[in-house]
């Protein structure tokens, strides 16, 4: 079995986006290094390589505008997939897991990362995988970097089994899970970021893309 056989990443993508001014998953993204404008979803999907699956769990109508703008990462043989949900709004990210359990079979380890945090380096999540697989009792680990905590969280498949019963935030999730959570340090000082509003969007352009952002474009 390769190391990424056993690795399914769910981007949480079903949120509405009203604190930015649009859906962040259609949000306008300069893939790194060159600079291409790509929906936010589309670039988490070819950030994570360390996956064997990406999955996009999302609405019916960014769906279908995902993969009219991002078809290269959303159609034919591409790796991303895409998953419609229609848990309640009022769940935010945990409905998207609960759509994504009910949905899938999953098994092994999975990559949870909200649409709205800008795409993790392969290195981080790698390490916190080498820590599950390390730690047979662990179910779960979270990353670190200079004391501070982030996404994506990466957990072993039975530990989202709750959501087929009654969706709950991740954090009440892992707070139950205890001491068999891990805290990784990795090195990647974007985990602590999250892309909640057009300030937030400047201030990551500037420290991590190295250059300015402006107002938020969104895909149409």
């Amino acid at each position: 079995m390769s190391q990424r056989s056993d690795v399914v990443t769910l981007v949480l993508a079903a949120g509405r986006g009203t604190r930015i001014g649009g859906p962040k998953a259609l949000l306008a993204w300069p893939l790194l290094p060159q600079r291409w404008l790509v929906p936010l979803a589309a670039a988490h999907v070819e950030a994570r390589t360390e996956s064997d699956r990406v999955v996009v769990v999302t609405r019916k109508d960014i769906a279908l505008k995902l993969r009219e703008h991002a078809a290269s990462s959303f159609g034919g043989e591409a790796r991303g997939e895409l998953i419609i949900s229609e848990e309640d709004d009022s769940l935010g990210p945990a409905g998207s897991i609960a759509a994504a359990v009910k949905q899938l079979t999953l098994t092994g380890f999975v990559v949870l990362t909200p649409v709205d945090c800008p795409p993790a380096k392969v290195s981080t999540v790698e390490t916190m995988l080498r820590a599950l697989r390390a730690s047979p009792l662990a179910t779960a680990a979270k990353p670190r970097h200079a004391g501070r905590g982030g996404h994506p969280v990466v957990v072993r498949a039975s530990l989202l089994s709750v959501y087929a019963v009654a969706p709950r935030p991740l954090r009440d999730v892992l707070r139950a899970a205890g001491d068999s959570v891990l805290r990784v340090e990795v090195d990647d000082p974007a985990i602590g970021f999250d892309i909640d509003d057009a300030e937030a969007l400047a201030t990551w352009g500037r420290l991590f893309a190295g250059s300015a952002v402006g107002q938020p474009v969104f895909f149409e």
